[in-house]
């Protein structure tokens, strides 16, 4: 298990670490792009924007499933981070 869970929080890590080369990637389109900058940079802004936030979540649940590999009982409080959700009992 602990070989699994060591995947998970690499996994983890790599998609957080992601996160700013598809920035770095989107400022290399738009300069490669030249003149043609301006009508690319709505589209290249949205699709930074989505992959940004699907490396986030990746990364967050990657983590949540490392963190309660091996484990018997669910940490709610670390899946609700922001602690919305209740659960009447």
């Amino acid at each position: 298990m602990d070989v699994a869970k060591n995947k998970l929080n690499d996994l983890a890590a790599q998609f957080q670490n992601t996160g700013p080369e598809v920035g770095t990637r989107h400022d290399q389109a738009l300069t490669g792009a030249g003149e043609f900058a301006g009508q690319l940079d709505l589209g290249a802004v949205k699709f930074l924007i989505a992959w940004r936030e699907a490396f986030t979540v990746c990364g967050q649940c990657a983590g949540l499933i490392a963190a309660n590999t091996h484990n018997y009982a669910v940490d709610l409080k670390q899946v609700d981070v922001s602690q919305q959700v209740s659960v009447p009992i």
